[in-house]
């Protein structure tokens, strides 16, 4: 009877063991890349048509963005497929020279300097349409 009872404890134990191991936590920003701030090529107040994006070390606002602050993490194309939707959380990941900026977690917008008629200008790339950013 006591040989019954360690074995029938013992596989309800597997068992939970292996059902605890699958439902396993989601990936926390803590390992998901590393720690870091925005680029200073991209940081500044920039304008287009009236409208301005500021950009800093650690937030970013904007026409048509809510103000995001919080911590930037650099993180690889692969490890985009992960992103938690946060509020105190930016993912950034490069393309070459572009830079893909995902506040909160959610749709990433690329970024991209480039000289525009004499001028620095910050390419916005949202959906299909490209928005123009000049310094003053």
């Amino acid at each position: 009877m006591r040989k019954k009872l360690l074995s029938i404890l013992l596989i309800l134990f597997s068992f939970n063991t292996c059902f605890f191991l699958q439902n396993s936590q989601p990936v926390h920003a803590k390992t998901l890349g590393t720690r870091t701030t925005i680029p200073a090529r991209f940081r500044g107040n920039w304008y287009s048509h009236g409208h301005r994006m500021t950009i800093t070390a650690n937030s970013i606002s904007g026409w048509g963005m809510i103000t995001t602050r919080g911590k930037v993490y650099r993180i690889t194309l692969k490890q985009s497929d992960y992103m938690k939707p946060s509020n105190k959380i930016i993912y950034i990941w490069n393309y070459g020279k572009k830079l893909e900026i995902a506040p909160r977690g959610w749709q990433a917008n690329e970024f991209q300097i480039v000289r525009k008629n004499g001028r620095k200008c910050l390419l916005m790339y949202e959906g299909a349409s490209v928005i123009p950013y000049y310094k003053r």
